[in-house]
């Protein structure tokens, strides 16, 4: 009997090693992705940090009625995937092309910036990137509404710019994601309310693509 006991413990002692969960030496707590922004009326101090609370990224892509993919990532509440209720940000970048898949190294390489759409790009508004942000009082604004202030030369004077980038994780949905570093400053719309606010702001965040 002693002799079958010892097995079975050490057998034990094996699968309690193995079914522990590793944890990296930076820590899976640490949270990701967050985005921080201030905007011209209430200021400082809009943060949405994936992983803390039920605050959530979801990443997603999906091919328009108008056969361009869009590429997204929206911090959400955990029980809002389409990541448009109130107290949400979301990014979504259009294809540069209308073909059914990306190459995120060239679309989404360090150093690179892209335009904002706006009622005023093409009807396929290829390579551009809308901002919506819905606050927490359910008010929703859109970067594409409005054109972005332009200086006395043409220039815009709003920006995107993606400053680092690398491959990230499966998502929820079997999808591909991508990881970026990004900073970002631009005018936002409220259709409903007519108001006008600039956000400038930071962060990590991540899309789906394919």
């Amino acid at each position: 009997m002693k002799k079958l006991l010892i097995p079975m413990a050490l057998a034990a002692m094996i699968w309690s090693a193995c079914s522990k969960e590793n944890v990296p030496d930076s820590g899976s707590d640490t949270p990701v992705f967050m985005v921080r922004f201030e905007d011209s009326i209430s200021g400082p101090g809009n943060v949405f940090t994936a992983g803390l609370g039920r605050t959530y990224l979801f990443t997603r892509v999906e091919r328009g009625s108008d056969n361009v993919l869009v590429m997204s990532g929206a911090f959400a509440d955990a029980g809002c995937p389409a990541g448009d209720c109130p107290g949400s940000l979301k990014f979504q970048f259009r294809n540069i092309g209308v073909e059914n898949f990306v190459n995120p190294i060239e679309i989404f390489g360090s150093d690179q910036s892209w335009e904002y759409k706006s009622p005023l790009s093409d009807s396929l508004a290829l390579h551009t990137v809308s901002i919506q942000w819905v606050t927490q009082q359910g008010a929703i604004f859109r970067s594409e509404i409005i054109p972005q202030p332009q200086d006395s030369s043409g220039s815009s004077l709003s920006h995107f710019r993606i400053l680092n980038s690398q491959l990230w994780e499966i998502n929820e949905r079997g999808e591909d994601t991508w990881k970026m570093e990004v900073d970002f400053s631009c005018l936002v719309f409220d259709s409903l309310q007519q108001e006008e606010r600039k956000i400038i702001g930071s962060g990590v965040i991540a899309v789906g693509y394919r």
